[in-house]
């Protein structure tokens, strides 16, 4: 099934942070790091290969054609595999922040 001119087109805006804020998604590329989220238990709610994907298609992939990927994809040269994953903000209790090490980012 191809992708529709409305699917091209936000996963092209998830270019920019203010989209990728406003849909509470973000786009991951390239085999190596998508592989290494999905063994990490990473839940992506949309992932995207060309038949040039080697291995095992990930469960509950689509497959396109590259030149869907090449329009969808963030980069110049696309790799094989595009994810959406949903941006999370997990709430902290003050407690948390008293065991191990706690690395904060501002910005």
């Amino acid at each position: 099934m191809p992708l529709t001119k409305a699917t091209l087109s936000r996963l092209r805006a998830l270019r920019d942070k203010k989209h990728r804020e406003a849909d509470g998604h973000y786009v991951v590329e390239g085999v190596k790091v998508v592989r290494e989220l999905l063994a990490a238990g990473v839940d992506f709610a949309e992932i995207y290969v060309t038949s040039s994907w080697p291995g095992a298609v990930p469960r509950a992939a689509l497959v396109i054609t590259p030149g869907e990927m090449a329009r969808a994809s963030h980069y110049p040269t696309p790799s094989p595999v595009l994810a959406v994953g949903r941006i999370s903000r997990p709430t902290l209790t003050p407690g948390e922040l008293h065991h191990g090490i706690t690395l904060a980012l501002d910005g």
